[in-house]
């Protein structure tokens, strides 16, 4: 068996700095944006950000859902996702109470 190796932190540095590269500013900010706003409402109900069960996300996106355009809420959910991806938690988006939710919701915000 082989002893695990600590990787040299320029290669991390490396495939970081292209991981950060994949999304335009702009969307990397309104992630930002949207994890921050996600861990705010966790917190406030005593419920963990990370991971998340996809019953937290989807009760989220439905306290959003009068006030948030379902681009929106999409934006969110995937701006989750990507938070869990990157802190190497497993993430499954098409989940169907995250889908589900969000398919209930469009028809009442109008959008699709």
């Amino acid at each position: 068996m082989s002893e695990l190796v600590r990787l040299p932190d320029a290669e991390v540095a490396r495939a970081a700095s292209y991981a950060r590269q994949a999304l335009s500013p702009a969307t990397l900010a309104a992630y930002a944006a949207d994890w921050a706003g996600f861990e705010a409402w966790c917190r406030g109900r005593g419920v963990a950000a990370l991971p998340a069960t996809p019953v937290t996300v989807a009760a989220y996106l439905a306290t959003l859902a009068s006030t948030h355009a379902g681009s929106t809420l999409r934006r969110r959910l995937a701006a989750i996702g990507r938070a869990h991806r990157m802190a190497g938690q497993p993430w499954q988006g098409s989940r169907p109470a995250l889908r589900g939710a969000l398919a209930g919701i469009a028809p009442r915000r109008g959008t699709g």
